[in-house]
């Protein structure tokens, strides 16, 4: 059984429970933390309630209850991107000695500026310093604020606020059932012959495709479409011949994801099976013969002089699940010209010029990435280098 069922069956029986608890605990969180802001800006006659319950503007409910300007948190925020932004601009070996001071300077910074903010809350709420401070202590902080809230009773929590809660709690749940239908499209194909936990590839993605069911096909075509553009925002073009990856771009799991799902965008686009595709063959000259077949049949295919059994021409060999393992000539008995081998997956593994039996020119090698991991010059069958 491959090792995605697994995976693919705790999604299957778990998954509107999961979306379910992430809603109801997005809630909590929300509502727990509004409000207590809230609670503090009633009792400090800070700013209206509501505005305590509104991502972003709780900021300025903060500001405000400890008596802080909103320009102070600007200019504390401008230092943090002022130093991130002093590493593309500083030569490497200063940046290299000098950012992780500043940076450590400006951690420093923050929590003696946030510790005497809750200070100052503390005592506008009758209570000692050092109770504010605690705040700051991770994981007593989450008892400690709601105590400095609300150690004098409570307060009527805002209708509207609770209102606005309950819908960011529907909304972050349903973006985590979006992602999860991904996931689960991506498991379906995976599970269906795709490659295992330990990377091996167990068959082609093209049947994989075609076991999927309308809607998980529709998803994951579109999954597809967003990974085959770059960066700078260009298309891929589907008809150029697919080429090894370098630069920024080529991260692994890019690399990976685009790799596994090249296949799914070309079987969608046909309406013919990918077990039913007539296999390469190769085309030989009137002086030569086919030898060998495609497979099923066979996993080898040359060309042939008659009576001599000297190989002039086309050359192709398999894999077991049907895809082509190496390309090239033959000339006189030799091989001859570019010469290609390919991953099980289709992508190129090494490619390499002959010139009568013996490498001549660049041998390059690529990973199952199709990013390159090395090349060789070679010369008249010798390393150069």
């Amino acid at each position: 059984m491959p090792e995605w069922s697994g995976l693919l069956d705790l999604l299957d029986r778990y998954g509107l429970m999961l979306v379910a608890a992430y809603g109801a605990l997005s809630f909590v969180t929300m509502a727990v933390a509004s409000y207590t802001l809230q609670a503090i800006s009633d009792k400090t006659s800070a700013i209206p309630a509501w505005i305590s319950w509104v991502p972003i503007l709780q900021t300025y409910a903060f500001l405000r209850a400890v008596e802080t300007s909103f320009v102070t948190l600007l200019a504390v925020t401008g230092a943090g991107f002022a130093i991130a932004f002093s590493g593309w601009i500083l030569p490497s070996g200063v940046a290299g000695v000098l950012l992780p001071l500043l940076i450590v300077l400006y951690i420093v910074s923050v929590i003696v500026w946030m510790g005497r903010l809750l200070w100052r809350l503390a005592e506008r709420r009758d209570l000692s310093g050092w109770v504010g401070l605690a705040c700051l202590v991770p994981g007593i902080g989450l008892l400690v604020l709601p105590y400095v809230a609300l150690h004098d009773g409570l307060v009527r929590a805002n209708r509207a606020g609770l209102a606005l809660t309950v819908l960011l709690s529907l909304l972050a749940a349903v973006s985590l059932q979006a992602d999860l239908r991904n996931v689960r499209a991506v498991l379906a194909v995976l599970d269906a012959e795709g490659p295992t936990l330990d990377g091996t590839f167990d068959g082609t993605f093209d049947d994989a495709f075609d076991k999927l069911g309308p809607e998980e096909r529709a998803q994951l075509t579109g999954l597809v479409g967003e990974l085959r553009v770059r960066p700078g925002g260009a298309e891929q073009d589907d008809a150029a011949p697919s080429a090894p990856r370098s630069g920024p771009e080529a991260g692994v799991l890019r690399g990976l994801l685009d790799r596994l799902l090249s296949g799914f965008s070309q079987a969608a686009a046909s309406d013919r099976p990918a077990p039913d595709e007539i296999p390469e063959r190769v085309a030989c000259d009137p002086e030569t013969t086919p030898v060998g077949a495609p497979p099923p049949d066979d996993t080898e295919m040359w060309c042939e002089r008659i009576p001599s059994g000297e190989r002039h021409g086309e050359y192709l060999s398999w894999h077991p699940n049907g895809r082509v393992h190496e390309k090239g000539r033959y000339r006189d008995g030799q091989r001859h010209g570019t010469w290609t081998r390919y991953w099980p997956s289709g992508g190129p593994r090494a490619r390499v010029h002959f010139e009568d039996g013996r490498e001549h020119g660049l041998l390059v090698h690529w990973n199952e990435w199709g990013q390159p991991e090395r090349e060789v010059l070679w010369q008249h069958g010798q390393p150069a280098g």
